[in-house]
């Protein structure tokens, strides 16, 4: 009876073992039952990031194409001339400045010695043109253009009552050949400023029914026409609203190339200063050995770069001087031209 009494107390402790092994033991998913749980929040993750990459995208590309709709040519840029080349010679866009109120943006358009030889520097002998956009519409805009003497800078001004928006326009420029070679000479034909009309027209409105990379054989050909790309808000404002043509080219280009001279002074005068000095301890040398071949060859040189710098200093000195003192008229800008054409298209960059 003990001998069960103690397999039976025996046989309880076993199960009782064994229920607490069960008790303590944990289910295990297989790894492929893990993948599959976690399936529905990896996509979900999926589905969020590429959603975000979309909308980085489209910010991207709308930021991109405001940009470019507001892009202007920056100063230094050499005017392209509309469908092709010409030997007329390169203008280029220098300073540019917005009046304190906001409302005139005056723009300085330099000639190279081959445009000086080749294009009029009377401003009325210009035709031109303003091209807007359906978005940007300038209906109230006036425009003009003169020259700063017969060997200086033209000047172009757009004058806007109600401001400007913060997007680009386009101004053509075309000479109308006053200054004829002997080239143009054997021409059967030069056209007329209504011809110019009609043919830019034809020729834009081509470009608003089409991509504007296809031109008619049979079209006129536009005498060289250059292009300036401009918006007032990528400029620096100037102190003051301009009340005649002295104060506009005082602050536009004089007061800037005044400042530049004066810098360019400066530094040969320390440049002079520095050779000078090199050249002191040159001749020290020599007069402690005669015979010092580098001392000698090290004179020579200085004493020719002294002259150039000194000839230099001149120059700019002079140019200062003349600058400085020259009086500039009131109406030092005319004859201005005052008529212009207003051209409206859809896509301004796709006016080339």
């Amino acid at each position: 009876m003990r001998l069960f009494t103690k397999k039976l107390k025996s046989k309880n402790k076993n199960t009782k073992k064994k229920k607490k092994r069960r008790k303590g033991r944990t289910f295990k998913n297989p790894s492929d039952v893990k993948l599959f749980y976690r399936m529905p929040l990896l996509l979900a993750i999926g589905i969020v990031c590429v959603l975000i990459g979309i909308g980085i995208s489209w910010n991207n590309s709308k930021n991109y194409k405001t940009e470019l709709l507001a892009s202007s040519m920056p100063k230094g840029t050499d005017l392209p001339i509309r469908k092709g080349t010409s030997g007329e010679g390169h203008l280029k866009l220098g300073n540019s400045l917005l009046s304190s109120d906001g409302k005139t943006l005056a723009v300085e358009i330099s000639y190279d010695d081959t445009a000086h030889n080749s294009l009029s520097s009377f401003g009325t002998n210009y035709k031109l043109d303003l091209i807007d956009t359906k978005s940007n519409l300038m209906t109230n805009a006036k425009v003009s253009y003169g020259m700063f003497g017969t060997d200086g800078s033209g000047v172009l001004q757009i004058h806007s009552e109600s401001g400007f928006k913060d997007k680009a326009f386009m101004i053509f420029l075309i000479d109308k050949g006053v200054i004829v070679t002997n080239d143009k000479l054997q021409l059967s034909h030069t056209m007329t400023d209504s011809e110019i009309d009609q043919s830019l027209a034809k020729q834009l409105e081509a470009v608003e029914n089409s991509d504007g990379t296809q031109e008619s054989s049979s079209e006129i050909t536009l005498p060289p026409t250059y292009m300036i790309r401009l918006n007032a808000h990528n400029t620096q404002k100037a102190p003051r609203n301009w009340s005649n043509d002295s104060e506009l080219v005082s602050d536009l280009f004089v007061k800037k190339n005044l400042t530049k001279i004066d810098k360019n002074v400066q530094d040969i005068k320390a440049k002079i200063k520095s050779a000078n000095k090199s050249l002191s301890e040159m001749t020290k040398r020599l007069e402690k050995n005669d015979k010092d071949s580098t001392a000698q060859s090290n004179k020579q040189t200085l004493e020719s770069t002294l002259n150039q710098l000194e000839e230099s200093l001149d120059s700019a000195q002079k140019n200062y001087d003349k600058l400085s003192k020259t009086t500039i008229g009131d109406n030092i800008l005319n004859p201005k031209q005052t008529d212009f054409k207003k051209f409206t298209v859809t896509d301004i960059n796709n006016v080339e």
